[in-house]
Order: C-alpha cells, then structure tokens, then sequence
C-alpha cells in the first residue's frame, strides 16, 4: 500500500557487526547505522545486550557487558574508570 513503512529486518549478523564496531567507542547508534549502512531502529540498545554490548551508564563508552558493574543507582553498568573508589573497594577493583 502506498505510504507503507517497509522496516528492513535486522538479523543476529547484522547485531554482531554493530556490536563489533561500536565497542570501545563512544559512537552513537544513528552514526553506526550510517557507517555500516544498517537501519535505524528504535530498540538497537535491546538488540545489543543479546549479544552482550552495552553502554557504560556514567560514561557512554560502549563495552561487553561482562567489563560493566552493575550500579543499582545508576540502574545499569559501570565501567572501571567510572566507578567510584567506594564502588572499587565493593567489587575489589582496588
């Protein structure tokens, strides 16, 4: 039908390719999408944690999700440089 929004599927391979990227990066999702010329879309962030990826809450910094301190506060993960030394001393980060 005319004026139809046809939403490309995204595949696992093509959530590994954006998690590849995007690791290590502070990269916003829209400017991945352009560089690897995948489709925007709104749940992006979900379809990451399948893969394990995922954003420091403090920094913006993305990471495996295994690298991250969950922060009950910050309702999300922390990176090692983010946490505080209190939060360092809890996780034995010091």
């Amino acid at each position: 039908m005319p004026g139809d929004i046809k939403c490309e599927e995204i595949t696992r391979a093509d959530i590994e390719k954006m998690g590849e990227y995007l690791v290590g990066t502070c990269t916003s999702i829209l400017m991945a999408c352009d560089a690897l010329d995948l489709p925007e879309d709104p749940d992006w962030d979900d379809k990451l944690l399948d893969v394990n990826v995922e954003r420091c809450k403090r920094c913006e910094h993305w990471f495996e999700s295994c690298m991250l301190e969950f922060i009950e506060a910050d309702n999300g993960g922390s990176c090692d440089d983010c946490l505080t030394e209190e939060e360092k001393d809890e996780f034995g980060k010091t």
